[in-house]
Formats: C-alpha cells, sequence, structure tokens
C-alpha cells in the first residue's frame, strides 16, 4: 500500500519554498533506517507500518513500499504453510445410494485420504436422491465440458479436473490432491449449480465418524435416516409377489402327482391381453423416461425419479430396465395370440413360452422390487404397479400351463 501524498498545497513556484529541516533518514541511510522501523511479519502475525518522525517524503515512501512488500511475503508463506488454514484442497463428490462404486470411493478411497491429508482436504458430498438433482449434475458436467453420455457416479470434481467412476478416482485423486498441496491449495470450483448446492445445504462435508465391524469407516452422511416413503407398500408387494411365485411353482409341482390346487378360474384368462397393454403403458412410459431423461410423474407415494436416475435402473448399464419391461409385456401379448391361434402341439408349446416369460418376468420383478426399498432406499409406485401386473399374469398363465401339459400327455398316450 503505497502512502498518499501531503494534502498541503504545492508552492507557488514565484514564492520562495519554506525551509525545510534535513532528513536525518538520509543522511544514515534508508535500508537500516526502515527495516529497523518496519520489521518484517511472521506468518502468524500482519506488520504495522511504523511512523518515521522526521523523515521526508521519499523515506516514507519507501517504507510504505517496503512494508507493503514484506505483508505479501508474509501471505505467501502463510499459504505454503500446512495448517495455516490456507493449504487446503477442496472439492465436490457426487453420489448415490444402492451405487456400488459410490461405496468403493466413500468407504476405501477418501477415508484413506482424509487420514493422510486431515485439514488440508475438504470434500464436500452430494447425494442424489431426486430427478433435480441428478439435473443438477448433468448442468454442472456439461460446464465442465463432460458430455451428458459420459456422466456417472461416482464423480469428482477437483478444480478443473473431473474424475469418474471407482478406477480413475483412486487412480488419479491422490496426485492431484498432492499436486494442488505443493501449489498452496485448491478452492471450491466456481460454478453457480455448485454454489447453489452449498446455499441450500444439499452438499454435506466428508467426514469418518461411525466404524462398522471388521473396522471399516463409514461417513456418517451415509446413515439412513429411517424408511423411505413407500417403504410398506414396496415390502407388502414383495411379500405377495414371493408367496405367489412360491404357489404357482407348488401348484406345477402337485399337478404332476395328480392333485390340482385351487387355481383362477379359466373365465380369467381374458383379463391376460389386458393387463399386458396396461403393463405395456406402464413399462412405455418408463421407458421413456429413462431415456428421455423427463422427470416421471410417481403419485404420492415414493420417488419414481430417484428409482429411475440408480444405477439400477439399467441392465448391466446398457439397456434400460423400462426397455426389458417393454419387450417382456410384448412377447407375453404375443404368446397368448399363439395360444389362440393355434391347436394340437403348437398350442401347448404356446402355454409353455407364457409360463415361462410370466415366471422370468415375475423373478426381475421380484428382484427388481427387492432393490427400491433395501438398496436403493427409494420406492417407485409405477414400478411397483407392472410387478403386480407381472404376478397377476403368472397366476393367469399356470392354468394355460397345466392344460397344455394335460394336453400333451393325452396326445403321447393315444399314439
Amino acid at each position: 500500500m503505497l502512502a498518499m501524498q501531503s494534502s498541503h498545497p504545492i508552492p507557488n513556484a514565484t514564492q520562495p519554498a519554506p525551509t525545510e529541516k534535513p532528513c536525518h533518514i538520509c543522511e544514515e541511510g534508508l535500508p537500516t533506517a526502515v527495516t529497523t522501523s518496519v520489521p518484517m511479519p511472521s506468518t502468524r502475525e500482519t506488520a504495522t507500518p511504523t511512523p518515521l518522525p522526521g523523515a521526508c517524503q521519499e523515506c516514507r515512501l519507501s517504507a510504505d513500499r517496503i512494508y507493503a512488500l514484506s505483508t505479501m511475503a508474509a501471505r505467501v508463506r502463510a499459504s505454503a504453510e500446512p495448517g495455516m488454514g490456507a493449504a487446503i484442497v477442496r472439492g465436490f463428490l457426487f453420489w448415490m445410494q444402492g451405487c456400488p462404486h459410490c461405496q468403493e470411493v466413500l468407504y476405501g478411497v477418501l477415508p484413506e485420504l482424509e487420514r493422510r491429508y486431515g485439514d488440508e482436504l475438504e470434500i464436500w458430498l452430494v447425494e442424489l436422491g431426486t430427478q433435480e438433482e441428478v439435473d443438477s449434475l448433468f448442468q454442472v458436467a456439461a460446464a465442465f465440458g463432460v458430455p451428458k453420455e459420459r456422466v456417472g457416479v461416482p464423480l469428482l470434481i477437483l478444480g478443473d479436473d473431473v474424475l469418474t467412476g471407482s478406477k480413475q478416482i483412486p487412480a488419479e485423486m491422490p496426485g492431484l490432491v498432492e499436486r494442488a498441496l505443493k501449489m498452496g491449495g485448491l478452492p471450491l470450483p466456481e460454478n453457480e449449480v455448485l454454489s447453489a448446492l452449498l446455499d441450500s445445504a444439499h452438499a454435506t462435508p466428508f467426514t469418518i465418524e461411525v466404524t462398522l465391524p471388521g473396522g471399516e469407516a463409514q461417513p456418517a452422511s451415509m446413515e439412513h435416516e429411517g424408511p423411505p416413503s413407500g417403504y410398506g407398500l414396496a415390502v407388502g408387494v414383495l411379500i405377495g409377489m414371493a408367496v405367489a411365485l412360491l404357489y404357482g411353482w407348488a401348484a406345477v409341482a402337485q399337478a404332476y402327482r395328480g392333485w390340482k390346487m385351487p387355481l383362477p378360474p379359466a373365465a380369467w384368462e381374458r383379463a391376460i391381453p389386458w393387463l399386458t397393454v396396461a403393463g405395456m403403458a406402464v413399462a412405455g412410459y418408463l421407458a421413456y423416461v429413462e431415456t428421455q431423461d423427463v422427470p416421471a410423474v410417481c403419485g404420492p407415494l415414493g420417488d419414481c425419479n430417484a428409482v429411475q436416475s440408480s444405477p439400477y435402473a439399467s441392465f448391466l448399464g446398457l439397456i434400460p430396465v423400462g426397455w426389458l419391461g417393454l419387450i417382456g409385456y410384448v412377447s407375453i401379448f404375443l404368446a397368448w395370440l399363439w395360444i389362440k391361434s393355434q391347436r394340437g402341439l403348437l398350442k401347448g408349446w404356446a402355454g409353455v413360452t407364457l409360463f415361462g416369460l410370466t415366471n422370468f418376468g415375475l423373478l426381475f420383478s421380484l428382484y427388481l422390487t427387492y432393490l427400491e426399498p433395501f438398496v436403493i432406499r427409494a420406492v417407485c409406485l409405477l414400478c411397483l404397479t407392472s410387478s403386480v401386473i407381472m404376478t397377476l399374469l403368472f397366476l393367469l398363465s399356470i392354468e394355460t400351463f397345466l392344460d397344455a401339459l394335460a394336453n400333451e400327455e393325452t396326445q403321447r398316450a393315444s399314439r
């Protein structure tokens, strides 16, 4: 900071200049006087300019220049020293419940780095639980030049670097942190969406507060806060599906022994095409939501968008589950048409195909329904509707399957 010049008026050139006392600092030497009067500050204190009585204008300006340079040097040294509060690497990590790759980073990578660097590393966690939060991730990724098709969780942002996945993050993050600390730290990325997440308390700092059995560290922010919305309904549907599956298999097993268990009346078979059309409508809508990245209309319970944005919304990370459901319902509808249009042995094979398709559909729906309340920690009302439809189709296909087996036995006996 340079001192301001004196505010007294400039003497007129025609008037003689007032006589000034000689500057004793100029006579004794400026460096000695300045370094004695303006000490270099330490890293924990800031120098205070010392007045120089009897100094001339040039000496006062030089002293102020040295004061400014010494203060700047102190700040640079403070930013380079660990534990002084300036050399800190800060970043964001986006993650999601039910994501196994997120678990690897949160349980295996971050705890080790926090033990190594302590307060020098500050990672803010952003959990993706709603479609709005997922959209925020896409906006942030786009701002850093990451195309939408390459966005996934876990996603780490350190400065201008974006790392994704449980392989790239542990491979490159330690090196980035080390280099950033040597350069004096790394502030939070400047981004409007990230700033909004911080202001709205959607981001929480990573801390190790809970120790799991076996000594494995778990971030406190990952602790579950009670059951999700629609939890009881999801568990009820899950139990009903399991009971229907076991009952159907028991009915088939007893039929081989000559004893027929109670089954839905044969007239109820007329509901199969209507159920398949309803299933196609639900699966088609879910496929549309998954492929077009639009928010779903979820209904009064659960959070369909959280389920649809989870890693389990696609099969093997390639095929959206909604498309698989749509293909399954179309196949069941075609199998039913095959039954109605054929006679004899072909009709029997059509009945076996229908039962096999509904079996697979029910098993897959059972798996997806289990994931919602216990792994993803979110319930999709549309998904539960599809599971109920598939359960009814399975129960209605049992009679058709048993008739196909009986017709085959009759034809074998006649031969």
